[in-house]
Parts: structure tokens; C-alpha cells; sequence
């Protein structure tokens, strides 16, 4: 077999042989007689063994020539649809942010009381909640502390450090945040904190606190920005009620709010710089 593989000429000598022997033979087969037919009824068997063998054989002729071509074009085509997996793929991702700068540039026609700077969330806390992130603009942009950020959602939170070019920003729904807000449909002031609690799963809820304990509050309320504090513009909006207890010995109502923002998934948000009153100033 070794001998064959170093001398694959001779392999092709005999399929050439045997296919002029079968092609003579079914030449002369054409006029048969009754004697030629007991022959073929001979003959018959040991031409089927042949064709049997000659088909091993060129099985293998191709095996042994055509292999290596078929591996290559093969591993040539999972290439092509690994890489077309992976355009693919990434056609996706710049649709889908597409689709979420489009949303920030709607945020920003409708609102032309603002000046606003869009910026990248670079980096987020290490906390399943991502109650503090990084964001790809700071002093150099005109980013400053306790400057407003939101999303075309609703409130996100607020500057508290800056640098040359990235701010960290705290979040509404951290433990240290706290929110001047009131129910839209009440008109009821009280104030949102981030939930100060390790075993809550939630990363999109926080509680509104000193509620007045007669308040008719009901879930689906809507709970934004008051603008008392002199740190966030009032209206924005924060979330919804989507529970209310009353605490017992208490004259207060605490209610707990879902926020707008999916801060998981928060990708690019907005810095408010300036508004309208600021800027007449």
C-alpha cells in the first residue's frame, strides 16, 4: 500500500486497463447468440465483481488525490461564515445604538431648555446594582460637579468627581443618593433614596420617603423631580409607584419606586450643562 501511494501512476495505469477490457467486452456483448448468452450468464458475475472493483479503486484514486481539496475548500468555507457571522453581529450592535442616539437626539429637539452633552458610559461600579459609572466627558467638555445626568428615560443622577476627560456619576438608585421629588397626580413632596440594602435584587428600584400618611397614593403614579435642593431641574421624570406601605407608629408613607432608566443596560447618557435661567444669567 506504501508502494502505491509513492507510485500513484500505476494505480492509474490499471483503472485505465480494466475500463479498455469492460468497453471491449460490452462491444462484442451487443450481438449476442445463444451460445454467447450461457457465456455472458458466466461471464456475467465476474464482470459485476470488476465494475465492484474498479469503483473501489477509483474511490479510493479520488480519496487519495481529492481529499486534501475538499478539506481545504471546507475549512475555507466555515471561514467565510465565521467572518459573516461576525459582520453580522455587528451590524446589530451599531443598529441598536442607531437606534438609542436617535432616541437622545429626539430628547434633545423636544428639550431646548437644556444644553446638553452626550457621553459614553466607560466604566461601572463593581456592585450588581451599577449604583455609581464612568462617562467618557469631563473637565475638558465643561462637565463640572453636581451636574444633572438623564437619558431620554427619565433621571439618571448626578456628577460628584471629575476629571480631564471622565466624570464619575452617582446614580439615583445608590444608597447615598437623595432626590427632591413629588407625585405627579398629587402634587406630594417627599424624597427618593437608593435602597441601602444587599439582598435586594431589584437594580432599577428605590424608595420615596415622608409621604404624608393620608396620602391616596396608588401604583402607577408617576414620582419626578421637584427642583427643590437648587441640584436637579424640576419635572424630570424618576419612575413610577409600584408599592405603598404605611409604616406602623408613623405619619408617613413610604413608597417604592421603579425607576425609569434600566441602569443594567445604560450605555450613553446626557449631562445637562446648562439651562435656560443659567444661561441668561
Amino acid at each position: 500500500m506504501n508502494f502505491l501511494k509513492k507510485h500513484p501512476w500505476i494505480i492509474a495505469v490499471i483503472v485505465v486497463l480494466l475500463l479498455l477490457v469492460v468497453l471491449v467486452y460490452t462491444s462484442i456483448a451487443r450481438r449476442t447468440t445463444a451460445l454467447e448468452n450461457a457465456v455472458g450468464t458466466v461471464v456475467s458475475p465476474i464482470e459485476s465483481a470488476g465494475s465492484s472493483v474498479t469503483t473501489g479503486i477509483g474511490d479510493w484514486f479520488m480519496g487519495l488525490f481529492g481529499r486534501s481539496a475538499i478539506q481545504q475548500e471546507n475549512a475555507a468555507l466555515q471561514e467565510e461564515v465565521a467572518q459573516l457571522q461576525g459582520e453580522l453581529s455587528l451590524m446589530r450592535e451599531l443598529q441598536q445604538e442607531n437606534e438609542r442616539l436617535r432616541e437622545i437626539a429626539n430628547y434633545v429637539e423636544n428639550h431646548d431648555e437644556f444644553e446638553f452633552l452626550t457621553a459614553r458610559v466607560t466604566a461601572k461600579s463593581s456592585s450588581y446594582w451599577f449604583d455609581t459609572f464612568t462617562i467618557s466627558a469631563g473637565r475638558s467638555s465643561g462637565v463640572a460637579v453636581d451636574m444633572v445626568v438623564i437619558a431620554p428615560e427619565g433621571l439618571v443622577g448626578r456628577v460628584v468627581e471629575v476629571g480631564a476627560n471622565w466624570s464619575k456619576v452617582r446614580t439615583v438608585i445608590d444608597s447615598e443618593s437623595s432626590v427632591s421629588a413629588l407625585i405627579d397626580r398629587t402634587r406630594d413632596v417627599g424624597v427618593v433614596r437608593g435602597v441601602n440594602n444587599i439582598s435586594t435584587l431589584d437594580s432599577s428600584r428605590c424608595y420615596m420617603y415622608y409621604l404624608p400618611y393620608d396620602n391616596d397614593l396608588v401604583p402607577g403614579d408617576e414620582v419626578v423631580t421637584s427642583g427643590l435642593g437648587g441640584v436637579f431641574p424640576k419635572g424630570l421624570l424618576i419612575g413610577e409607584v409600584v408599592e405603598v406601605s404605611r409604616a406602623e407608629d408613623s405619619t408617613e408613607r413610604v413608597a417604592v419606586v421603579e425607576t425609569a432608566v434600566d441602569f443594567s443596560s445604560l450605555e450613553e447618557v446626557m449631562v445637562i450643562l446648562t439651562t435656560i435661567d443659567e444661561a441668561g444669567a
